[in-house]
């Protein structure tokens, strides 16, 4: 897992949900976007949208990224869902929204039909709440947790606790940083006055069963 082209999602059910048939228990879907900019003044960054089922039924949601990150490098995206305009975009469906009256969630409608509560994450000095979203340094890169807390407040704010929505922006603060891209550059670049480079992404996701037993600690 020290592969920089490689991260890793996956979530853990708690005792209850765990107990369940396997068609009762909760899952979760990943959406993953990248932006890469070619020229080196603009950084590079990625996204992670996570929608659970049920999100009161699981214990926690993981994500391993191969590179070194602090609270200050994560955005969180939920409260741009206010914008009809981007819930539309990301999710591709002619949507509605409602704030929560402790603005800790966005309600997105289809008609008259709840589509799903997306999370808003409190907030301190250094960034989203620790309480909330947990970060730790491992296997040389970081893995970050979304709480039971922030779980169970989705599933209490929304009015259909069975779809939920988290979206994370990831930017390194260190623009040398640049997961997931590889430069390849001529070897007789130095013989030329100009020259082209070629760029290419290379971003693989893993699941908790090919996760090493390092990040699953």
């Amino acid at each position: 897992m020290a592969d920089l082209n490689s991260i890793a999602a996956w979530c853990e059910l708690n005792e209850d949900a765990a107990g369940r048939p396997e068609e009762e228990r909760p899952s979760v879907e990943f959406h993953i976007n990248l932006w890469h900019f070619s020229n080196t003044d603009n950084q590079s960054f990625f996204e992670i949208g996570i929608k659970p089922t049920d999100p009161g039924g699981l214990e926690q949601i993981k994500l391993f990224l191969p590179f070194k990150i602090s609270r200050s490098d994560i955005t969180d995206l939920g409260p741009r869902f206010k914008e009809i305009s981007i819930a539309q975009g990301i999710f591709n469906e002619p949507l509605s929204c409602e704030v929560s009256e402790d603005d800790k969630c966005v309600e997105l409608f289809d008609g008259n039909t709840v589509y799903c509560g997306v999370h808003q994450f409190s907030c301190d000095e250094g960034g989203i709440d620790g309480d909330e979203l947990a970060l730790g340094q491992q296997a040389s890169g970081t893995m970050v947790t979304i709480t039971r807390q922030a779980l169970l407040s989705l599933s209490g704010q929304s009015a259909n606790g069975s779809h939920g929505y988290f979206r994370l922006r990831f930017t390194p603060s260190n623009t040398k940083v640049r997961p997931f891209i590889t430069v390849i550059k001529p070897a007789d670049k130095a013989w030329n006055s100009g020259f082209e480079q070629i760029e290419y992404i290379d971003c693989r996701i893993n699941e908790a069963r090919t996760v090493s037993r390092a990040c699953r600690k």
